[in-house]
């Protein structure tokens, strides 16, 4: 495989990775519900949960298609879990991931689009 095959076929999977990290992803029993578009504002609300089992769930800035900072976190309960409030002190500048961990592997991820409070 020739050097620019193999640059040109590394580009590709940077990109699609970039891609799939963006999608919601979810295991069986555990995923996210409600609206994806939000305010900004110091208190992030959640409206639904569903997990399998008690876990955590994180916040973390989405910027450029990349996961940065860990903005704040809140205990999950097995099974549904409504009207999440997590506070992060100031609002977010940008989009929100959020990911739920249960048993140490994340099982669901729901990106939220965070749009001006002006």
């Amino acid at each position: 495989m020739s050097k620019f095959t193999f640059a040109l076929a590394a580009a590709a999977l940077a990109v699609t990775a970039t891609f799939a990290a963006a999608e919601p992803f979810n295991t069986a029993g555990n995923y996210f519900g409600g609206v994806t578009t939000v305010r900004a504002n110091s208190a992030f609300d959640v409206a639904l949960v569903t997990s399998t089992g008690a876990g955590t769930l994180s916040l973390y800035d989405y910027s450029s298609g990349v996961q940065g900072k860990l903005l704040g976190q809140v205990a999950v309960n097995q099974g549904a879990n409504a009207d999440l409030r997590i506070n992060l002190g100031v609002p977010p500048q940008n989009d929100v991931l959020a990911v739920l961990t249960v048993g140490g592997q994340v099982t669901a991820t729901q990106l939220y689009d965070v749009v001006s409070s002006r």
